[in-house]
Order: structure tokens, then C-alpha cells, then sequence
């Protein structure tokens, strides 16, 4: 569980400008988390190289590029803990995608079309799971 003087740090990929400011604003706003951003799997993964963060929100396409972004992650490859907490925001997910997303022992996947108050709710439920220090 995080407080008001130990937030929970976040990273949110997502192209999206308006849905990515929203989500940070209003998680800030509602003391869900301390979130920072970035537009792509490759900022997003340059980050998790230089801070470590207690959830990772990722809006990404189903590729290679973000397997192997998840890979390098449960790998212990980044600074964050290799049982972070992820969610991912999906346009879509073939059934051989959902099969290879299971070994990555993801938190919560959302598909489109999902509102910001389930990006949300996934935010605050990644704080109610600490991982390990």
C-alpha cells in the first residue's frame, strides 16, 4: 500500500497526448500514484534503465519490439523489481498473443475501447500490490 508521503512511482506509455495527460493529471491529483510518461516502448524502456518504478502502465502494440520490452523487464534487465506489477492497454489481442502475455504474469490487461476511470482503477489497484524491495 503507498501513502500520501511514499507514492506509488508509475510509468504510463502511451502514444495518446490527451489519454496519457489525463491519466497522469488526474492519478496525481487523486494521490494514486506519481506517474511519469512516455510516448513510446523505446522511451519507456529507456527510463526503466534509470529509475525504478512500482508499476509500469503500458499502452503497446502486441510486438515483438513489446515482448521483448516485457522480457528484458521480468528478466531483472531494467531497475525495476522483475515482479513489477504490469498492466497493459491493448487495441486488440489475438489468441496466440493472450497465450505468450501469460508467461509475463501480467497484473491486468484493458482492451479497447476502456474508459479513464478503468485506466484508473487498474492504477490503484497495481498500489494495493507492493512488490518486494
Amino acid at each position: 500500500m503507498t501513502s500520501a508521503a511514499n507514492p506509488l512511482s508509475l510509468l504510463l506509455v502511451e502514444p495518446a497526448f490527451v489519454l496519457r495527460r489525463t491519466v497522469t493529471v488526474t492519478a496525481r491529483s487523486m494521490q494514486l500514484a506519481d506517474v511519469q510518461e512516455a510516448m513510446s516502448v523505446p522511451a519507456g524502456l529507456r527510463m526503466m534503465h534509470t529509475t525504478r518504478f512500482d508499476g509500469l502502465l503500458l499502452a503497446v502494440p502486441v510486438n515483438d519490439e513489446s515482448f521483448s520490452m516485457l522480457h528484458d523487464v521480468r528478466e531483472g534487465r531494467t531497475m525495476c523489481a522483475a515482479d513489477v506489477p504490469i498492466a497493459l492497454m491493448l487495441d486488440q489481442c489475438a489468441p496466440d498473443d493472450v497465450r505468450r502475455l501469460r508467461s509475463y504474469h501480467l497484473h491486468r490487461i484493458l482492451l479497447k475501447p476502456y474508459k479513464v476511470k478503468s485506466v484508473l482503477e487498474v492504477v490503484a489497484s497495481i498500489g494495493a500490490h507492493p512488490v518486494a524491495a
